[in-house]
């Protein structure tokens, strides 16, 4: 009986834990929306110089279909080269978003 009990104040508790945890997973996912609609806007004005100050000094970006790049020049050099070869406008949706500490992501459309 004891052990019924121990068992079940245990499931409660990994319950309420997972439970906590959904509203910040839903804080994560904004401000990861957030920050796309921000990039979004921002490249779509021309504005790359703050498209660039959105990523860390030593960030990567993965473009679609294109080499990973690192760091600030080699990014604002990507988005200089897209917006070259016509690349005017964008539309960001951002379909799922997870971080751990320090590291986020998020993936979309």
């Amino acid at each position: 009986m004891h052990t019924k009990r121990v068992v079940c104040c245990g499931l409660v508790l990994m319950l309420g834990a997972v439970l906590a945890a959904v509203p910040a997973a839903a804080a994560d996912q904004s401000d990861v929306a957030g920050r796309a609609a921000t990039w979004e806007k921002e490249y779509n004005s021309g504005n790359l110089a703050a498209v660039v100050a959105l990523y860390a000094p030593d960030g990567c970006r993965m473009a679609p279909n294109q080499e990973a790049v690192h760091g600030s020049e080699a990014i604002l050099a990507q988005l200089k080269a897209g917006k070259d070869q016509g690349v005017a406008k964008v539309k960001v949706t951002v379909t799922s978003a997870e971080s751990n500490g320090d590291v986020g992501y998020g993936t979309g459309t």
